[in-house]
């Protein structure tokens, strides 16, 4: 049991954010900060993190696709992410993604 504890990379959850946003919407939000500090993918001023679905899913593999869709979704809805779509194929479906706080 221990060696689970301490063998992944643990994903951050704060309490304030998650009263905000729901404990699922933080843990979305503390990742994409995660990645957007790592990121050197700046596009019209702002530095995105892109990923598929595949990858999201690898990230939080106990939650399904819809589940993440709709976290997506709802974070967006309500202004504190943006996607965008900055791929040079037009057949390239990947979604970029920052915070807007």
């Amino acid at each position: 049991m221990s060696k689970l504890l301490l063998k992944d990379q643990p994903l951050i959850v704060l309490p304030a954010l998650a009263v905000k946003v729901g404990v699922n919407g933080a843990l979305f939000l503390q990742q994409l900060h995660y990645w957007l500090e790592k990121s050197v993918n700046v596009q019209d001023g702002y530095t995105w993190v892109y990923n598929t679905n595949q990858q999201w899913l690898q990230q939080f593999p106990f939650w399904s696709l819809s589940t993440i869709q709709r976290i997506i979704s709802k974070l967006e809805k309500e202004g504190l992410i943006i996607k965008g779509k900055y791929n040079r194929s037009k057949f390239n479906n990947t979604v970029w993604y920052r915070i807007d706080l």
